[in-house]
C-alpha cells in the first residue's frame, strides 16, 4: 500500500487532499498543482502547514499530470523535515 501524505503531514489532510499519495506528488499527477504559497512565506514553517491546510484539489489525484513547481516541492520538503 501506498503512503498518503496525512501519513506524515496531518495537517494537509483538509479539502479532500486526504488521499494524495507521496507518489502522486513526485509524479506531479496529485491534483494541486497551483496551490498557493508566496516566497515570503517560504521561511516560515507555521505559515507552510498552514497554507497546506487551506490548499484545494483542482481535479482527483492520479487522473492527470501537470507539473507542481512549487506545492510538490514544498510538500515533500516537509515529509523530509518530519522523517
Amino acid at each position: 500500500m501506498q503512503k498518503r501524505v496525512v501519513e506524515f503531514i496531518p495537517e494537509f489532510g483538509t479539502n479532500g487532499k486526504h488521499v494524495v499519495t507521496v507518489e502522486q506528488v513526485m509524479l506531479h499527477i496529485s491534483g494541486f498543482p497551483n496551490a498557493p504559497y508566496p516566497p515570503s512565506e517560504w521561511l516560515d514553517r507555521k505559515k507552510r502547514l498552514e497554507r497546506f491546510a487551506t490548499w484545494r484539489l483542482e481535479w482527483p489525484p492520479g487522473s492527470k499530470y501537470e507539473y507542481h513547481p512549487t506545492s510538490g516541492f514544498w510538500v515533500l520538503g516537509e515529509i523530509l523535515e518530519r522523517d
